[in-house]
């Protein structure tokens, strides 16, 4: 019988022959069964990569003699690579095997507690080793499988519960404090504010704006020179480097309200509008009230003799 090839230009000159089609006699009893059966299998898989029919790829010949003994050969070193791939690939599953073996060793060792924390804090429930190893909850068997499962619904159970109480504890806090709010607004707050408060009106910004200026009313009657800043400023940084005047002010706003946070700060200022438009910085008094229901407000107080850079 014949097999057929195709010489390309360079193998044809290797040879030195011309290009084209290569009969080959082939004697079907100079080969075993199992080398028929790959010869057979060459043909396929060469069919599969577009060879026509019949036709052996010429990269199976390269060096060989283009007779039965030169086809008998490429087919031995076909079936030896082959034979060399399976067990390359055998000895890859084996190690992988064994690595995964060892994974799963080292997590069956571990504490129940610690696999629940693990297997809850990954989306999958899934171990990762190296390589690319993983495990599941399943693959670490039973009984532990079912004990890692138990452990993590009682841990799950238990931050529900905990979540729970933190979100009604938050709750009533913040109840509380808008009652302390609600109290002081109605013993002591406008004629406006407790109009809000009735009509079902928001009255809680008004309510902490009426308790920083009460809260701010005997300051401004033991600091000689304090007042309310004529106009809404933007507080840009501390002031580091004060005077000694600014000093004074800052110590005596400390002793009248210990209970009221203050600082100096540089406070930015605006005048003109447009392309004639000029900032300049003043010191201020920066107070900071904590109101009945823990908000804090910020109110800035001007003084006599403090820093101006429109003198400068």
């Amino acid at each position: 019988m014949k097999l057929h090839t195709i010489l390309g230009i360079t193998d044809a000159l290797t040879r030195g022959r011309e290009p084209g089609q290569v009969d080959i006699d082939l004697d079907p009893a100079a080969l075993t069964g199992e080398e028929r059966t790959a010869l057979v299998r060459m043909l396929a898989e060469d069919t599969r990569s577009g060879t026509a029919p019949g036709y052996l790829a010429a990269h199976r010949l390269t060096g060989k003699d283009l007779t039965t003994a030169g086809l008998v050969l490429a087919v031995q070193e076909t079936m030896a690579a082959a034979a060399k791939k399976a067990e390359e690939e055998a000895a890859r599953k084996a190690d992988w095997a064994a690595r995964e073996k060892a994974f799963l060793a080292e997590l069956r060792a571990r504490p129940i507690n610690r696999l629940a924390g693990e297997a809850l804090a990954n989306t999958w429930n899934i171990w990762r080793g190296e390589d690319g190893i993983q495990a599941s909850i399943s693959d670490l068997g039973e009984p532990l499988a079912s004990q890692v499962r138990g452990e993590m619904a009682a841990r799950t159970l238990a931050a529900r519960a905990k979540t729970a109480e933190a979100e009604e504890r938050a709750a009533g806090e913040k109840a509380a404090a808008e009652k302390r709010l609600l109290d002081w607004a109605t013993a002591h707050g406008s004629d406006l504010l407790h109009a809000r408060i009735e009509g079902e009106f928001s009255w809680e910004n008004l309510a902490r704006q009426e308790f920083t200026t009460a809260a701010l009313a005997p300051v401004l009657v033991a600091v000689p020179g304090l007042a309310p800043a004529p106009s809404e400023g933007e507080s840009i940084r501390e002031r580091d480097t004060p005077t000694l005047a600014e000093i004074k002010v800052l110590k005596a706003a400390r002793k009248a309200a210990p209970e009221i946070g203050f600082s100096l700060a540089w406070v930015r200022y605006e005048e003109g509008q447009g392309y004639d438009a000029t900032s300049y910085r003043v010191a201020e008094l920066e107070c900071v009230v904590t109101c009945p229901d823990g908000h804090e407000t910020t109110r800035y107080l001007s003084f006599d003799g403090a820093t101006d850079t429109r003198n400068q």
